[in-house]
């Protein structure tokens, strides 16, 4: 059996200890795809590309990255997909994040990250 992860674990560990002046940690659920604004972004290009009969690899890598160069030139779409997750970039009245965007939060954690914007 392999402890790799059990000693980054430690050192890791061992790290955050020893910087807690100026680190905080917050523990974030594994996965968490409602707080994933790419996952928007993937639905997106795999609703497009879903019914693809592709004769190889090349063909599906071509569609998706045509795909994503669509989506980059649509901000609003990028947006869409942000506001999907009830997260927002947009500084709020007082400098921090929009007080009507969700707080980043995982089960288990008494409160909300502070802002780090």
């Amino acid at each position: 059996m392999n402890n790799a992860w059990v000693v980054f674990e430690d050192e890791a560990g061992q790290f955050f200890e020893a910087n807690t002046a100026w680190l905080t940690v917050f523990q974030l659920p594994t996965y968490a795809p409602d707080l994933n604004p790419q996952e928007g972004v993937w639905s997106l290009v795999k609703r497009d590309i879903g019914n693809l009969a592709a004769a190889d690899l090349d063909q599906i890598t071509q569609a998706v990255k045509r795909r994503l160069k669509q989506i980059q030139y649509r901000p609003d779409v990028v947006d869409g997909c942000l506001a999907g997750t009830g997260l927002s970039m947009d500084p709020g009245p007082d400098g921090c994040s929009d007080a009507n965007a969700r707080p980043l939060a995982a089960p288990g954690m008494a409160e909300s990250p502070p802002c780090l914007c």
